[in-house]
């Protein structure tokens, strides 16, 4: 339709348009309107990742050299991260009410991230071999002659190849032995992930290695009349190196705080430390938790023996070292723990962390959901910054916290008003709680499709954030039913990352003057307007539902 449209395409064109048109809606038609078999954990791993291999790879580096060129016109000398736009996916990594992601289905998840990561990588590579032809003769940075010589001494296969066929050639040279790296790297990441890791020479250690090559291969282009070629496609591999590294979206874990509970039960009482904790009452479990995290004495035996539901609790965290030392810490960022109600929650996320290795490089984020939670929200976050185990971790992960917030639930709690009412006071009290202790807070927005979980124009709903809420900091989720229609197509992918950002830049520095301010008439009339909406809402699903 848009080759129809847009392309002013000649009859022979027109006709193979049609055709291929006419083609594409008989297989339509033919085609189940729903699966015809139940899918698997990696059936909807590929489907997610599948976003990213034609939209998202070559798209985010777009938006983000957009954004470089405004603020290099309007506010020269400012800098861009390099990364400020990221990804994330649940896909394998929630298991909150699903049994079929298991730690097996996690590890396959995290290999599935890695290898497209480098696939498209090298894309990359091809894509860019044949363009840095550029000679010798006009010159080259010393340090990228010793990376060859390197690079040589690493690859001897590649040598003569790489000597014989881009004789002069330094930029080709280089791109040749990037691309055998990445090999290396994609040939590395198939060897099973066992305990006893060995880095081996030859594949790249992490993302940051590749980037200063091509990092490396610009300067050298700048240095001798070739600021076009380092700025453009090259420029562009480097921004998707940046953004998507070897993990391509870290994979947020999430578990019910009652599985760690539980969890933690069964060792505690298998070793007598404290047979009633399940029992116990949230400040005796967090002062516990608080002991054990302190006293660094391992908490769960190298082989794992208790019953399935622990063993696989405590194993995930050693699966996520695991990732960290062959991907990345990237790969695995954030485990989210639902149902948060208090501080052990969180302690005892940090507890298993520690013992595994892993809770300097993993944000241990709350989920309040329900309206009482989102009430308590503020006070449990202070008594976790009071707490001496939680402050450690927090100075290790630079002062910064992520907090998520559900709208599913908190509107099935309370209804769709009351909910978005008390999103917004929760919003605004842990901003303060964070601000209170210099915190960088993070809220992470538990979004789904439909109205009644947070649904709707995603630029307006950022804009009707709390502005001490965002500070140009906002992590959201797109749910299932909205991926496809946001990010299958190109053109449409492209405006919603702008809005995204544009409503981020825009809450994060001044306010849109018809926003309503701070205090005021309309806050008074929402306090007052939240209890009868509730009551409303209640008494329909309670009383005319028979609940």
């Amino acid at each position: 339709l848009h080759a129809l449209d847009l392309d002013a395409p000649t009859p022979e064109e027109e006709r193979q348009v049609l055709e291929a048109l006419r083609e594409e809606l008989v297989s339509l038609w033919q085609t189940e309107e729903t699966r015809a078999y139940k899918p698997d954990v990696m059936d909807e791993v590929r489907n997610g990742l599948y976003y990213f291999e034609t939209t998202l790879h070559d798209l985010a580096p777009e938006v983000a050299a957009s954004l470089e060129r405004a603020v290099a016109e309007h506010y020269p000398g400012a800098r861009v991260p390099p990364a400020f736009l990221r990804f994330g996916s649940w896909i394998g990594g929630d298991r909150d009410g699903n049994p079929f992601v298991t730690v097996a289905a996690t590890e396959e998840a995290l290999r599935a991230h890695h290898d497209l990561a480098l696939r498209l990588l090298r894309r990359g590579i091809e894509r860019l071999h044949g363009h840095l032809s550029t000679t010798e003769r006009l010159g080259v940075l010393p340090a990228l002659l010793e990376s060859l010589k390197a690079d040589a001494e690493a690859f001897p296969d590649e040598t003569r190849g790489a000597e014989q066929r881009y004789r002069r050639q330094p930029y080709r040279q280089k791109l040749r032995y990037v691309y055998r790296k990445l090999g290396a790297t994609l040939e590395a990441s198939a060897r099973p992930w066992r305990a006893d890791h060995v880095v081996h020479e030859g594949p790249y250690r992490d993302a940051a290695a590749l980037v200063a090559d091509l990092r490396l291969v610009q300067e050298s282009l700048r240095a001798h009349g070739g600021a076009r070629l380092a700025d453009g496609r090259l420029a562009t591999l480097v921004r998707q190196a940046e953004i998507f590294g070897f993990h391509l979206a870290t994979l947020d874990l999430r578990q019910d705080s009652s599985r760690h509970a539980a969890a933690l039960a069964e060792v505690l009482s298998r070793y007598g430390i404290s047979p009633g904790y399940a029992q116990a009452p949230e400040a005796e479990r967090s002062a516990l938790l608080t002991r054990e995290i302190l006293g660094g004495r391992p908490f769960a035996p190298h082989r794992l023996d208790f019953s399935e539901a622990t063993n696989e609790t405590l194993d995930l965290f050693r699966l996520v070292r695991r990732a960290h030392e062959r991907v990345g810490p990237a790969s695995v960022e954030s485990y989210v723990v639902s149902m948060t109600r208090g501080p052990s929650d969180l302690l005892a996320v940090l507890l298993m962390a520690r013992d595994a290795g892993v809770s300097d490089r993993l944000d241990v984020v709350p989920l309040f959901e329900t309206v009482a939670d989102l009430h308590a929200a503020p006070a449990t976050l202070e008594r976790l910054f009071e707490n001496p185990a939680y402050a450690r971790h927090l100075s290790a992960r630079g002062g910064a916290q992520t907090v998520m917030v559900g709208y599913s639930d908190s509107n099935k709690d309370g209804g769709y008003l009351t909910a978005n009412w008390e999103l917004h006071r929760a919003q605004r009290a842990l901003a303060a709680a964070c601000r209170k202790r210099g915190v960088t807070l993070t809220l992470f927005h538990g979004r789904g499709g439909t109205v009644g979980r947070g649904g709707g124009p995603t630029n307006r709903a950022v804009l009707a954030q709390p502005p001490e809420s965002v500070g140009g900091r906002l992590r959201l989720t797109e749910q299932g039913e909205s991926v496809t229609n946001r990010y299958s197509n190109r053109a449409l992918a492209r405006r919603h990352l702008e809005q995204l950002v544009h409503a981020v830049l825009v809450a994060g520095g001044r306010r849109p003057a018809e926003t309503p301010s701070r205090g005021g008439a309309w806050e008074e009339a929402m306090d007052g307007l939240s209890p009868l909406a509730e009551g409303a809402y209640r008494k329909l699903v309670h009383e005319t539902a028979g609940l």
